[in-house]
């Protein structure tokens, strides 16, 4: 691929691939990206808050098939 166009199907497959699902307050969100556009807030601060172990956002989850909406009671 180097020195050769990329097709929009072609970065648009890269992005969903490498797209994580979220969910915030119950909302679910297809990225980071969708979610901090909707909040309002940079990217950075969406993922911190999806790491930080603070009850202010356990409500803030990676989606995850193969894992239950309660895994930080779990981890």
């Amino acid at each position: 691929m180097f020195g050769k166009e990329k097709s929009e199907r072609m970065i648009a497959s890269v992005k969903e691939a490498n797209s994580k699902k979220v969910s915030i307050n119950g909302i679910v969100y297809g990225s980071l990206t969708e979610a901090s556009a909707a909040l309002g807030v940079k990217i950075s601060t969406v993922s911190y808050r999806l790491k930080a172990e603070s009850d202010k956002y356990k409500t803030w989850i990676y989606v995850d098939e193969e894992m239950p909406n309660d895994y930080r009671n779990h981890a």
